[in-house]
């Protein structure tokens, strides 16, 4: 079928404690077909991928968070 992966796998873990929180997730895709364009009559196989996203954060002060992101870090 166009557009899905026979397997699809995803892990997360979080950490929060005294205003800290962190987290990180990593995703695997099997190969799958797609249809790149509107008319669907050309099919792309795509290769299987994993990626690997984090994000860490600090609250302070009860009204100011600071964020940093990080998606996509295996490329």
């Amino acid at each position: 079928m166009v557009g899905l992966a026979r397997g699809t796998t995803e892990f997360d873990v979080f950490y929060n404690k005294l205003g800290f929180e962190s987290r990180v997730a990593v995703k695997h895709h099997t190969a799958f077909t797609v249809a790149p364009t509107w008319v669907g009559t050309t099919l792309k196989m795509l290769s299987p991928e994993t990626t690997v996203d984090a994000s860490v954060s600090y609250t302070f002060a009860k009204l100011w968070t600071v964020r940093l992101q990080g998606h996509n870090l295996t490329q």
